[in-house]
């Protein structure tokens, strides 16, 4: 089989990907690579990687019938995985790799509604500057009127609530208590 000889000094098989899973729109998504059960699939990536970077596949899968790797060669390293992904998955996946938004920048609402009526939060923290302890206030009313009602708790008493305000207050230590 011809091979080339990579920048990093690795030779790597030129040729044709095994499998190549497409999109709804025919676009490439992911490279499989397969080889025989007695040879273990991890050792297929320097020969996989080329080809999914040629035809543009964001993702490849190694195989050898018993083991499956999934990669995606370029945030992590190739992992087992029980099965292959469906393409809904992989589409999901390519979406929201092009649409991902640091937490500080994710808008978290104040008002929510619990059995239909109104459920008034504490304003994330108006008269401090810290900006962290702002968002991270503003994360724990989130927690709170999403899973505390679900759990049987109460906004506003119980141990839980005032030993995680207790805990937030010795890592964002100000004058202002933290109380809900």
């Amino acid at each position: 089989m011809p091979a080339v000889d990579t920048a990093d000094g690795d030779r790597v098989p030129t040729g044709k990907a095994d499998y190549v899973l497409l999109d709804q729109r025919s676009r490439p998504l992911a490279v499989i690579e397969a080889k025989r059960s007695a040879i273990q699939p991890y050792i297929a990536k320097k020969q996989a990687l080329p080809y999914a970077r040629n035809i543009g596949a964001p993702f490849i899968f190694l195989t050898n019938g018993e083991l499956i790797y999934f990669w995606d060669y370029t945030n992590d390293d190739a992992r087992i995985i029980n099965s292959f992904f469906s393409r809904r998955d992989l589409e999901r996946m390519v979406h929201m790799r092009k649409n991902v938004a640091t937490l500080a920048t994710i808008k978290i609402p104040t008002n929510y509604l619990r059995n239909g009526e109104p459920l008034g939060l504490l304003d994330p923290c108006p008269l401090c500057s810290c900006y962290e302890k702002k968002v991270f206030k503003a994360a724990l009313n989130y927690f709170f009127a999403e899973h505390i009602p679900q759990l049987g708790g109460d906004l506003t008493r119980g141990p839980v609530v005032n030993k995680i305000c207790q805990m937030v207050e010795e890592f964002f230590p100000s004058t202002e208590s933290i109380r809900y």
